[in-house]
C-alpha cells in the first residue's frame, strides 16, 4: 500500500495541488485523504477509481508502478487540459494568435548521452 500512496503523492505534486484541492477533485474530505496518506486507513476502491478517472491515470501505474502515469498517448495534466479548454472557448482570432505565439516559443534542445560525453573530453 505504501507504493500506491507514494504514487498518489507524486500525482498531487505533479498536478501542483494542495492536498485539500486534490481531495475536492476526487470528491473526498481533506480529513479522509489525510488519513489515507498517513496509512491510517486502507484506500477504498471507489477512491482509487475516482483518482484514475478524474486525472486520466493508468491503473497499472497507480496500483503496480508499471507503465506511464497517464492513460493514452496524448495524455495531458489537468492543468494543461484547463488551458486547452480556455483556448478552445475563445474567439477564432484569439486562437490563431495563441498558435502564432506557441509556434514562436523557443524550445530547449535536449542533449543526448553522446554529446554529453564529448563535452567532458
Amino acid at each position: 500500500m505504501r507504493d500506491v500512496i507514494d504514487r498518489i503523492r507524486e500525482l498531487i505534486r505533479k498536478e501542483e495541488l494542495k492536498n485539500e484541492d486534490f481531495a475536492a477533485e476526487i470528491g473526498e474530505t481533506p480529513r479522509r485523504l489525510k488519513s489515507i496518506l498517513a496509512e491510517q486507513q486502507r484506500i477504498p476502491g471507489d477512491v482509487l477509481r475516482r483518482i484514475i478517472e478524474e486525472f486520466n491515470i493508468n491503473a497499472n501505474w497507480l496500483l503496480l508502478g508499471e507503465g506511464n502515469m497517464r492513460r493514452g498517448d496524448a495524455a495531458v495534466s489537468q492543468y494543461e487540459a484547463k488551458i486547452l479548454e480556455k483556448i478552445r472557448a475563445t474567439d477564432p482570432k484569439v486562437q490563431e494568435a495563441v498558435e502564432v505565439l506557441i509556434n514562436n516559443l523557443p524550445v530547449a534542445k535536449k542533449e543526448n548521452k553522446k554529446d554529453k560525453g564529448e563535452k567532458g573530453k
